[in-house]
């Protein structure tokens, strides 16, 4: 404190790519939060846009397993060289190495889960023990938990026993800004592009994995291509489970029905552009996916797990997860009824600007950093 005016808080994020930090950098106060982050990953698009808003970002290309004790090592000299006070992790990998970091150089630790109980669905039973470990340490080693929906902080007290005292209800903070960039003539270029009109389209969006429940959609497609003529179903994302997936939509006859689309830039607009977006996922935390096709004002098929209650809020269909005949009675129902589909939308995006406004949630954040501070001169005095 110089002058009677306290210094910011300067917190190291230790992230994977993600819009949410551009959302909080973007709301904060500057004059009480100085943020540096640290991601994964090599250069790209997340770092240019960091920097672009004056934040220092490093880069650190350390993305398999076997260079996570050099990651740890490099986020130790950030934290010196920047003197961070909170170190703030995100997802599962940058916690393990950003939690390590910030015992071994004794900073404060925040956490933000962005999983529910995938950690518990690990089939390998080794595996699911030492996962279930690692999280246990994480817990403990954290000052503070951020939980993004009502289900993760449900999760976090009930059954990991977390106090209540150490876990903060914050989700995802929007701003409008990334849905008024979705124009007609975007929309429009993608429908092209992907040959989208005059059929009709289903888009799923997701990292593809077991856990985001395909094979359930690929059996409800399976019926519905004799009900829709033309029905196509674009799938955008990538991850180690599409060979299986191509495989299993030849199996059950709709390979001329899936597009995978891989990763996409424009993922927006080709949400904008279908007539349904379905998400089957088995599990979840906060589907940034759902909050993107509410706030699109498109009719929305999801499974009922954590979060998706109070992101839909009646602007959607829910259905049990794992339920490959309810996803199809939904979807059938959706696709039949275009007018009371797209009336069960509208509003949606008032929904998710008021209950999840970006300058709010980043405040929040403010206020966790500054608790976790003020508890350690506590502690400390």
């Amino acid at each position: 404190m110089k002058n009677g005016i306290r210094s910011p808080i300067r917190v190291l994020q230790v992230i994977s790519e993600n819009y949410h930090l551009e959302n909080i950098v973007d709301h904060c106060d500057r004059l009480a939060v100085e943020f540096t982050v640290s991601t994964l990953a090599g250069e790209g698009p997340f770092a240019t846009e960091m920097r672009r808003r004056r934040i220092t970002v490093y880069s650190l290309g350390c993305t398999r397993r076997s260079e996570y004790w050099k990651a740890v090592r490099l986020v130790c000299g950030i934290i010196r060289q920047h003197n961070i006070d909170v170190v703030h992790t995100h997802f599962i990998e940058p916690t393990w190495i950003g939690l390590t970091a910030a015992k071994l150089t004794a900073r404060a630790a925040v956490i933000t889960r962005h999983h529910s109980d995938c950690v518990y669905r690990i089939e390998n039973p080794l595996k699911r023990w030492g996962h279930l470990r690692l999280e246990q340490c994480s817990r403990a080693l954290a000052d503070h938990i951020i939980a993004p929906s009502t289900g993760v902080r449900q999760l976090l007290l009930n059954r990991e026993r977390t106090p209540a005292s150490k876990v903060s209800l914050i989700p995802y903070g929007q701003d409008a800004r990334r849905f008024e960039a979705v124009t007609e003539i975007g929309i429009a270029r993608v429908k092209k592009e992907l040959a989208m009109d005059q059929k009709p389209t289903l888009v799923c969006v997701g990292r593809l994995t077991r856990l985001k429940g395909y094979i359930y959609l690929f059996e409800a497609v399976s019926v519905l291509k004799g009900e829709f003529p033309g029905l196509t179903l674009y799938l955008v994302g990538e991850g180690p489970y599409r060979t299986q997936l191509e495989s299993t939509a030849l199996e059950a006859g709709i390979a001329g029905r899936v597009r995978f689309l891989g990763w996409r830039d424009d993922a927006l607009e080709i949400m904008a552009a279908a007539d349904v977006v379905v998400h089957p996922s088995l599990t979840e935390a906060l589907s940034s996916v759902l909050i993107e096709a509410i706030a699109l004002e498109k009719p929305v098929v999801a499974t009922d797990v954590s979060g998706v209650r109070e992101t839909l809020d009646g602007h959607g269909t829910i259905v049990p997860p794992a339920d490959s005949n309810a996803l199809l009675e939904a979807l059938r129902s959706t696709l039949a009824n275009p007018e009371a589909a797209n009336g069960l939308a509208a509003g949606g995006r008032a929904h998710i600007f008021e209950s999840m406004p970006a300058c709010k949630t980043a405040q929040r954040h403010v206020e966790v950093y500054q608790d976790v501070m003020e508890r350690r001169r506590g502690l400390l005095a």
